[in-house]
């Protein structure tokens, strides 16, 4: 049992932290070259469509990219290393929008969770395996016939009710699921339908867990919907950013969205502008425009065009992203190879803007979802107790907890638990193997795993030793003395040995050290031990 909780102050991580606040951007369209970029993907034509990030829980630099590729010949989901590697591949279905959660109560365990649209008309759930990042099928189920093609996904983690969601689109329609996986196997409960007004193409989406709110890209001349996020939120939506043609700020296609999570709800919501190869970003709490950037051909990398999905992730992962990464599908990639994913650090991206974005690397994404720890029931320490093996019939045992308000329960040879208190001891005990047990409890719980000992009482004297022992007079009184009383101390060659005393030729009798006489007439005495 541990908690750690590391408190992070805006002003004392250097480097780390740096403004709350969304900035104003400048009007210019930054310019911000990748520098990492994945092998490219199995499909051929119009194939990879979108990436989602997992960080690893321990170790972030062992974080991964997994991307879809939606073709018929590839089809599947690709899992590569942050540096552009390709450590796995599922040939599993025509998989076209991909996200990630953390914490998902998968049977008794809790999973980061990948979710996935299936042009196959499902929608597939993979668990992410902490040990090398690959995948295992965990679930799958089908959205209603509303849904002819499964194209955008996202999950949903609802802080208020601690419940998982899946949010599925095509062509104007919604679907929102409510995911259980009590079983072992992800399953699904339709909760929520609507049709997104306006034109019909509706794909890129995401949704914001801490500020319960769901995004759902338009395409054409369409814009970004804002809706809330809960089952029982209202499907009347609010426009919040519009294509030039509507008065607004970004070129359609609207593809891929994505949050860029900061600490106390900063933060921007990110969209792909298919029409113009720029990125924009939005404020996160208000959704107001501040600005764009592109990624043109630099580092070795060719230049980002006709992009599709998207993710960005504002935690420090190590290695070439030590404070985060955005990521983006490429349609055209270099000489003529299938397409791929760009991925860029977010810091490149925030120190090009005007004033400079929102770097905050230390807030954790993976704490969204996970909820109000648990505390462990207490533990147990035994602090003393007897010798083994012991020649004594009686033993105390003393112990400990670190709840200050846990109290304890003992147990002795297998008997029932019963409350005690420290010290607790035993007497009369046999000769032969005891087993001493105590529990700590607190308000968490009874500490599963009790502390134990084991000792053998035996108080045979050891075999073979037919020695008697020697008996030594410490002390005693003066060769010559006028008193008339006489004191003598003595002991035995042997532990446990008993004493007997004879004064001037008398019959031995019991005697324990020290023996005082007194009376003693004048004359000589003789004492014997």
């Amino acid at each position: 049992m541990r908690m750690v909780i590391r408190i992070l102050t805006p002003l004392t991580v250097a480097g780390l932290l740096v403004g709350l606040a969304a900035p104003v951007a400048s009007a210019a369209v930054a310019q911000v070259s990748a520098t990492v970029e994945t092998a490219p993907i199995h499909g051929s034509g119009d194939a990879a469509d979108d990436p989602a990030i997992w960080i690893h829980p321990t170790d972030p630099s062992k974080s991964t990219i997994i991307g879809t590729d939606k073709s018929t010949d590839g089809h599947g989901l690709v899992v590569y290393d942050l540096s552009g590697r390709e450590l796995f591949y599922y040939p599993d279905g025509r998989m076209n929008n991909v996200d990630v959660r953390y914490n998902f109560p998968l049977g008794s365990s809790r999973v980061g969770l990948v979710g996935a649209s299936n042009r196959v008309r499902s929608l597939d759930f993979y668990k992410v395996n902490e040990s090398d990042g690959s995948l295992t099928k965990v679930g799958s189920f089908a959205p209603t016939a509303n849904i002819g093609t499964p194209r955008g996904f996202s999950f949903y983690h609802s802080q208020e009710t601690g419940k998982y969601f899946a949010y599925v689109t095509d062509i104007g329609k919604v679907e929102q699921w409510e995911l259980d996986g009590s079983t072992g196997s992800v399953t699904g409960r339709l909760v929520r339908s609507w049709t997104v007004s306006g034109p019909a193409h509706t794909e890129g989406l995401v949704a914001d867990d801490e500020m319960k709110r769901l995004y759902i890209a338009q395409e054409d001349i369409g814009g970004i919907w804002r809706y809330g996020a809960e089952p029982g939120d209202s499907t009347a939506g609010t426009i919040v950013v519009s294509t030039t043609e509507n008065g607004g700020d970004i070129v359609q296609d609207i593809k891929g969205i994505s949050i860029y999570y900061g600490s106390g709800g900063a933060g921007y919501l990110l969209a792909a502008s298919q029409g113009s190869n720029r990125f924009h970003v939005y404020a996160r709490d208000d959704n107001r425009p501040l600005g764009a950037f592109a990624i043109p051909a630099g580092n070795g990398i060719d230049a980002v065009t006709g992009m599709d999905g998207i993710d960005v992730t504002n935690f420090g992962v190590g290695g070439p992203f030590p404070q985060g990464f955005f990521v983006t599908q490429d349609t055209a990639n270099d000489n003529g190879q299938r397409q791929n994913f760009k991925a860029v650090p977010w810091q490149s991206i925030a120190a090009a803007y005007a004033p400079a974005l929102l770097v905050d690397a230390a807030y954790d994404p993976r704490k969204i979802g996970a909820g109000t720890p648990t505390p462990d029931p207490p533990d147990t320490t035994i602090t003393s107790k007897p010798a083994n093996p012991a020649s004594s019939t009686s033993a105390q045992f003393s112990f400990t907890s670190a709840s200050a308000s846990a109290t304890f329960d003992c147990s002795l040879d297998s008997a029932a638990f019963a409350n005690c208190i420290s010290p607790v001891s035993y007497t009369g005990l046999s000769d032969g193997a005891h087993t001493f047990q105590v529990r700590a409890s607190d308000q968490n719980g009874a500490d599963p795993t009790p502390a134990s000992y084991t000792w053998t009482v035996d108080t045979t004297p050891p075999a073979g030793d037919t020695t008697p022992p020697e008996t030594a007079i410490t002390s005693g009184p003066p060769a010559t003395s006028t008193s008339t009383s006489a004191s003598f101390a003595f002991t035995s060659s042997e532990a446990n040995s008993t004493f007997q005393c004879s004064l001037d030729g008398a019959p031995r009798v019991a005697c324990t050290s020290p023996q005082t006489y007194t009376g003693l007439s004048t004359g000589s005495h003789t004492f014997g031990a």
